[in-house]
């Protein structure tokens, strides 16, 4: 059956923003009323069932029908009504009744706030309460002699363009808030109708009405009709289940709550699209110029436009107005924006202007004086700002005569872990590590301990690690960043940031503090080929690594190459072996390929697989490439024996560029052919250029464009990740 206490648990909550009380009566019995907008609590709740055929039960009718009290001048009795239509589902009327007239206006459920005010607008009622309200707003305005009484608490009456006074009452707020939420409980319950009368007390004026609901009655579905039999509303009711809620981030950036746009949500939206930037460069008009240098004039044309930083939306002074007009017909120089320079550096064209100047005026130590000075105003800001930080980057880079860098380095101290986790301000870190001494240096980097574990697994920050790692000039330099990794290594190798990390560190580490990081890895060396980051630092391993660490992973891929080889991840690690191996490792790996189709082998030659596989093509190229002249003999003859076949597959053209009679597998590259026709991307290398592709962690060499098809970029397998590089495919006439 239904649970009575629900629904008047949910009865409240629907009113939860309105201020509960059960002093109700005093609206109509003349007494003054509380001045807030109230919700009383008298709920009246009775289940209807099959012996009362007419589908109401005596409560409702009382309710439905009222006792009709004289209210006393000022006090307006508002009726709210639902039922469910057969057809449409709930129906809402708002308005007045006295029994012999009705002034209503039907509504569909659910209602916004907009929609409920629209819905009042219609009746006749909602019209004389805002007549009374705005003669009372009237009253209390300024009078004819310049006097102004005392200004009243609350929400009150805006003057318009036409001198008249429209208000905004908490009353008519709360009055359509009720309506709003009338709606949505009629939706989301089992409610066959509902009776909900309002009293409106405008006696006081708009500063101290009342909104007081003085009876509530609802008649519910009987306990045993089946759910899917009550009518569903025919509007949908707001699609709450796509409410999510953001967290934040490190950077402390407050929770953020995502949800459907809401109408009343009109006038955020029009407040976010002001603060948005142009996605073009909104270029003033002379007329516009010359309003914003006079500072303005008749009708707002003072007002000049701005830019988004990273402190919000600020106006561009007319100096910048300026500069943004006339930079392409006249030599600006960095004197001429004395007393501007942080403003244009936190501007797109005027960030480009001051490095560009900085690089012809270096010599000039007064210039170069002045912009370190002007922008160690908002040098907080500058760092952290998406165009400004070029500007720091690049006194960091050119003010030596000024002594920019110890300046800049000591405005850094204190705020190197944050600033490393920033979008923008790990740029200027990285520069600064870079740029500056190792004294500074150390000093800048003794921040990071403490937080290398957290800088390595933020997007941002595993950038100023790994340049920690590339700077550092030995075992004392790199010491700390090992210690803070012991223990997490192998979870950082399958870290999408985690893994650069480690990669650096096979790179640059000295041996002795190596040897210790790749022991463990290759312990889990099964596991790491196959992991979508983890296969980049096997691929590491051996090609930094000594012969004896590229033999256990050579190891671990015997027995199993053909399987290995048409797996996206572990495919790269095969390349990586025949390409960085020995003699005696590519033999071993190769064989595995050729075995099954040697003379009194049994079974289908592994070839003929791999080439008709996306990342298994890549691994014969590569086969082809590096083999021994035994074992590229044995490997031709196979393929050729299949050659109608390969020249048919999808992934076969890149293989007969290896087939040709004109290939040299001396050079390494494939034989280029000119274009013959002109490709559809964006027409490239249209005119008899020749097309090469760039070569991939996978192994992806160029395939000459021959046909008029289309051009197509594709990945190779791995490529987004920390090594894979964009591997270019060219199609024939029928890709």
């Amino acid at each position: 059956c239904h649970d009575v206490a629900a629904l008047r648990e949910a009865w409240h909550s629907a009113f939860n923003a309105i201020e509960l009380n059960t002093t109700a009566d005093s609206a109509t019995s003349g007494a003054s009323p509380a001045p807030v907008a109230t919700i009383a609590h008298h709920l009246s709740v009775e289940e209807s069932d099959d012996e009362r055929a007419s589908g109401m039960s005596d409560a409702y009718k009382r309710g439905e029908r009222g006792t009709r009290r004289q209210l006393a001048d000022g006090v307006y009795e508002v009726l709210l009504r639902s039922h469910v239509h057969p057809r449409v589902g709930p129906i809402l009327a708002v308005g007045s009744s006295d029994g012999v007239l009705e002034d209503l206006a039907l509504a569909l459920p659910p209602l916004s706030v907009p929609l409920a005010r629209q819905a009042m607008e219609r009746t006749k009622i909602f019209g004389a309460i805002q007549r009374r309200l705005g003669t009372a707003a009237r009253a209390s305005a300024p009078s004819a002699n310049g006097s102004t009484p005392a200004k009243p608490s609350g929400a009150q009456s805006v003057a318009s363009g036409s001198g008249r006074l429209r208000s905004f009452d908490g009353a008519l707020e709360s009055l359509e808030s009720t309506v709003a939420c009338f709606s949505r409980l009629i939706t989301e319950q089992p409610i066959v109708r509902a009776t909900l009368r309002v009293v409106v007390d405008t006696r006081r004026g708009p500063a101290q009405s009342a909104v007081v609901a003085t009876r509530a009655v609802l008649l519910l579905e009987p306990a045993n009709k089946p759910t899917d039999a009550t009518q569903m509303s025919v509007i949908r009711g707001y699609p709450s289940e796509f409410v999510t809620m953001w967290a934040g981030d490190s950077m402390g950036t407050p929770p953020v709550t995502f949800r459907v746009v809401r109408p009343e949500d009109e006038p955020l939206v029009r407040r976010f699209y002001r603060r948005v930037t142009a996605e073009k460069d909104d270029v003033p008009t002379g007329s516009a110029l010359a309003s914003a240098r006079g500072g303005g004039g008749g009708g707002g044309g003072g007002k000049n436009r701005g830019d988004r930083s990273a402190g919000g939306f600020t106006p561009r002074s007319p100096l910048l107005e300026e500069f943004r007009v006339t930079c392409s017909s006249r030599v600006w120089t960095l004197v001429d924006i004395r007393g501007h320079v942080a403003e244009f550096a936190l501007d797109q064209n005027g960030s480009r202007f001051i490095q560009q100047r900085l690089e012809v005026e270096r010599t000039d130590t007064a210039v170069m004086q002045m912009v370190l000075q002007e922008s160690l105003v908002m040098c907080s800001r500058l760092i952290t700002d998406v165009f400004g930080n070029y500007v720091i980057q690049k006194l960091l880079e050119l003010g030596t005569a000024v002594g920019a860098r110890e300046i800049l380095c000591a405005e850094l101290q204190g705020r190197v872990f944050s600033l490393s986790v920033h979008m923008y301000g790990c740029r200027v870190v990285q520069k600064a590590l870079e740029l500056v001494d190792l004294e500074k240096r150390r000093v800048l980097e003794s921040e990071l301990r403490g937080h290398i574990l957290a800088c390595i697994r933020d997007q941002n920050g595993n950038h100023v690690v790994q340049k920690c790692v590339e700077l550092s000039s030995g075992k004392t330099d790199m010491m700390y960043i090992i210690e803070a990794i012991d223990g997490s290594l192998i979870e950082l190798a399958t870290h999408s940031y985690g893994c650069r990390v480690v990669q650096r560190l096979l790179e640059h580490a000295p041996l002795d503090l190596k040897r210790p990081i790749t022991r463990e890895i290759l312990m889990r060396v099964s596991e790491l080929l196959l992991d979508q980051y983890g296969n980049y630092v096997i691929q590491h391993v051996v090609e930094h690594g000594i012969d004896a660490e590229r033999s256990v992973v050579v190891d671990a891929l015997l027995n199993q190459v053909p399987k290995f080889s048409q797996h996206k991840y572990a495919s790269n690690v095969i390349e990586r072996c025949l390409q960085f191996g020995d003699k005696f490792q590519r033999r071993a790996l190769i064989e595995e390929l050729l075995r099954a189709g040697s003379a009194g082998g049994m079974g289908r030659c592994p070839l003929h697989e791999l080439v008709r596989d996306q990342f298994g093509n890549y691994v014969v190229q590569r086969v082809l490439d590096v083999a021994e002249p035994d074992q590229r003999e044995r490997a031709v003859a196979l393929l050729r024996s299949q050659i109608d076949a390969i020249k048919k597959c999808s992934y076969g053209k890149h293989i007969m560029a290896r087939l040709e009679p004109g290939w040299n597998p001396s050079r390494g590259s494939p034989r280029v052919l000119p274009v013959v026709g002109p490709p559809s991307y964006g027409g490239l290398n249209a005119g008899g250029a020749s097309l090469l592709s760039s070569g991939a962690s996978g192994g992806g060499y160029g395939v000459p464009y021959i046909g008029g098809g289309s051009f197509g970029a594709s990945c190779a397998s791995g490529a987004g990740g920390p090594l894979g590089s964009a591997s270019v495919g060219f199609g024939g006439a029928s890709s």
